[in-house]
């Protein structure tokens, strides 16, 4: 028998926040909703992004806070272009990214 080189394709591991282990695929979602939406407040866009991943609390309603840390710090990392996390915008909204302009 000739040895083989079994070569084993290892996942990268999942992002951990907040008790929830994000996979890349869901990573992927959150960056296209960013790109894909950037008009959306930085609130819209995390309650989105919870509907999307079903991401709720036992009672039900929305993690829409804790998505918006996750934003904050998936932007931090790198993994998400979210360049104004931190900005306030028109009329005291918070920005995710700036409004496209025509």
């Amino acid at each position: 028998m000739a040895d083989t080189l079994m070569v084993q394709q290892s996942k990268p591991p999942p992002f951990v926040f907040c008790g929830r282990n994000f996979l890349a695929t869901e990573i992927q979602l959150i960056h296209d909703v960013v790109s894909d939406f950037r008009s959306l407040s930085l609130t819209e866009l995390a309650r989105t992004i919870c509907e999307l991943l079903e991401w709720k609390r036992p009672n039900g309603r929305l993690k829409n806070h804790e998505c918006r840390l996750l934003l904050e710090k998936l932007s931090a990392a790198g993994l998400v272009i979210c360049r104004c996390c931190d900005r306030v915008g028109q009329a005291g909204r918070v920005w995710c990214c700036p409004p496209r302009t025509a």
